[in-house]
């Protein structure tokens, strides 16, 4: 795939643009919030079921992707056959998954993937509003194959998660937080060898181990979720500067040695003798922009 064809399918489908950070980020609050008060004229408090699918992610984008990364195509021709062989797949997924939840279940079923673009919005703004709906209307969560390669879908597990929603997989079993961890963690093994960006999914996925009933420390390590492999959030954030603008920080360990820093004037992860260098380093600069 040419240089430039892949540069735009990394921006469009696993965010590289800068507003696609953990957690999301959203300036459309009030629109958010007219859109909760419509749905409460419609829906009760925690009465429906949600299904949450991948439409141009998943795994079968990471396996498309690895058939197509080397060859040489147009812009066009990578939106065609993008369209062929994934969003068409995962968007026949999606309504077999939701005519089964309103086969089985008596609940209202919420499908998001029936709601077209709004323009103007990003991936921030659409993750907080279904957050938002999911947190104040499911009582269900059901997550389609493949959710886990997918940066909405996994926000959307670990929302219902901590509102204690339950969380079903696509054949109805019950798919629990460590689980999840575990299909998270080989999703992120499986993305990073491809060399596309995990950012957003390594930052959720430390989050996420945090509410698997305290047994997280030999698990993660297990899976490679260590403080080595980004896990930590001023990691995510280093990891986020290489390709991105960030906000200028300084970071550091509970033995107060410094982690990470993006200062201007000084290189990236700059060394400094003590915290009041750094800190001082930090204010003087953010004084001269």
């Amino acid at each position: 795939m040419q240089a430039d064809t892949a540069s735009k399918l990394l921006s469009e489908h696993f965010g590289r643009a800068t507003e696609d950070v953990f957690p999301p980020q959203t300036s459309r609050i009030a629109e958010i919030e007219a859109f909760l008060e419509l749905l409460r004229g419609v829906l009760s408090k925690r009465s429906a079921l949600y299904i949450s699918a991948p439409i141009t992610s998943g795994r079968r984008f990471v396996e498309w992707y690895a058939r197509r990364e080397n060859s040489h195509v147009s812009s066009e021709e990578y939106r065609r056959d993008h369209l062929q062989s994934v969003i068409g797949p995962n968007r026949s997924a999606a309504v077999a998954l939701v005519k089964k939840a309103r086969e089985v279940s008596s609940d209202q079923v919420i499908d998001p993937t029936a709601v077209g673009s709004i323009e103007g919005w990003t991936q921030g703004d659409y993750r907080t509003a279904w957050a938002r709906v999911i947190d104040e209307f499911a009582n269900t969560v059901v997550f389609s194959s493949g959710w886990e390669f997918s940066n909405g879908c996994s926000y959307e597990f670990l929302v219902a998660t901590k509102a204690g929603i339950k969380t079903l997989d696509d054949m109805w079993r019950p798919l629990d937080p460590r689980r999840a961890l575990a299909l998270l963690t080989t999703a992120i093994d499986e993305l990073s060898a491809r060399s596309l960006p995990v950012e957003f999914l390594r930052g959720l996925a430390a989050d996420l181990a945090t509410l698997t009933n305290g047994n997280t420390s030999t698990f993660v390590e297990d899976r490679g979720l260590t403080a080595d492999s980004k896990t930590f959030k001023d990691s995510v954030l280093d990891s986020l500067a290489s390709h991105g603008n960030v906000a200028q920080f300084v970071s550091f360990s509970p033995a107060l040695q410094v982690r990470h820093s993006r200062i201007l004037g000084f290189s990236p992860n700059a060394t400094f003798e003590s915290v009041s260098e750094a800190i001082l380093a930090l204010l003087a600069a953010e004084m001269v922009k």
